[in-house]
């Protein structure tokens, strides 16, 4: 397959968005980005204008990538992203919709059925397990996992304010979705349990931690604690094939995590050296025994005939290479290949 020409809208002003690496990921693999910022209205006009009108010197656009930020796309006016759509498919430009989010089973789940974002020729995410509600809302939409920029995918350097025993990394201070009871729920029992032998990244009044920091963070404790969006299914049943990007995040940088069971998870982390120890989400007290037999393997000289360091380092070069956003945007290209989506 030649390089291809993607127009990207999306956010890239904070240096970590998903946008950035995304299009970091495109490059590595050979392809050209254009960007649009969302939220500039006369960014979306050049593009739009571009797909009526391709310059005669320039090579045309051959997908159109959009990862959708609620605020910034209304600064832009529902009006425009309509035409866009309308536009793009005039030119037999594919408009491909990327996101991380999950959307059923939250109150957000209502934009599915009104926001140009899921009237796009192909939505992919990790909201997986809703195929039949897709479906049925008109979405062509494919199970994406999450992933993590190759370049983190390497063991980082130990840092003293990082030190803890364990660690929680995301939001942890309220103001996440109410309809996931658990977090919090786990939150408190692990201030309960384990008072000062953990701590709770970001601090209070600080930004998320990213990049570097997060790959010195995770180099500095000994077991990570997470969970995901684990609200559970629009029908009450539990969650199933969804998982944020805490997970590649956490083992792409060697981290020894502790999360919830969730359909589908071990089908794509599946390694002899298994990165993740996992429970029955609710089940704090097996929790509690899983992170105290994480603490053993800490401990141990050898894991299955491998030094820790040396079996973090497998973790990261799995990760890089099933899991990386450079693989996901080959999977994209593989994708639109096969549906013939490409002109």
């Amino acid at each position: 397959m030649s390089p291809l020409s993607f127009a990207f809208i999306g956010n890239f002003d904070p240096p970590h968005s998903t946008e950035n690496e995304l299009a970091r990921a495109l490059i590595n693999n050979g392809h050209s980005v254009g960007q649009a910022q969302e939220g500039t209205p006369g960014d979306l006009d050049a593009l739009i204008e571009w797909l009526q009108h391709p310059p005669a010197d320039l090579r045309p656009v051959d997908v159109v990538l959009w990862t959708r930020t609620a605020s910034l796309a209304e600064k832009s006016g529902t009006e425009r992203y309509w035409k866009l759509l309308a536009t793009a498919r005039q030119a037999g430009v594919p408009v491909v919709g990327y996101h991380l989010d999950r959307w059923w089973g939250l109150a957000r789940q209502a934009e599915i059925e009104m926001d140009p974002f899921f009237r796009v020729d192909l939505l992919v995410s990790p909201d997986g397990g809703h195929d039949e509600q897709w479906e049925k809302a008109g979405v062509n939409h494919v199970w994406f996992p999450p992933g993590i920029s190759a370049r983190h995918c390497r063991l980082g350097t130990p840092r003293p304010e990082f030190t803890s025993d364990i660690a929680f990394v995301g939001s942890w201070q309220g103001g996440y979705h109410p309809e996931d009871v658990y977090r919090p729920a786990l939150i408190n029992w692990l201030k309960r349990n384990y008072d000062r032998r953990v701590k709770f990244w970001p601090e209070p009044g600080q930004h998320a931690i990213r990049g570097d920091d997060l790959t010195d963070l995770y180099a500095s404790v000994k077991v990570v604690v997470g969970t995901s969006c684990l609200a559970p299914k629009v029908d009450g049943t539990p969650m199933t094939h969804y998982w944020s990007d805490r997970i590649p995040e956490t083992l792409g940088r060697g981290g020894l995590l502790v999360h919830p069971h969730v359909d589908g998870l071990w089908d794509h982390f599946k390694m002899r050296h298994t990165p993740i120890i996992s429970y029955t989400v609710g089940d704090l007290d097996r929790m509690g025994h899983v992170i105290d037999a994480a603490f053993e393997m800490t401990g141990s000289a050898a894991i299955n005939g491998l030094t820790p360091d040396e079996h973090r380092q497998r973790q990261c070069d799995f990760v890089r290479e099933h899991h990386s956003y450079e693989t996901r945007m080959r999977q994209l290209v593989d994708l639109l290949t096969e549906r013939g989506m490409l002109r």
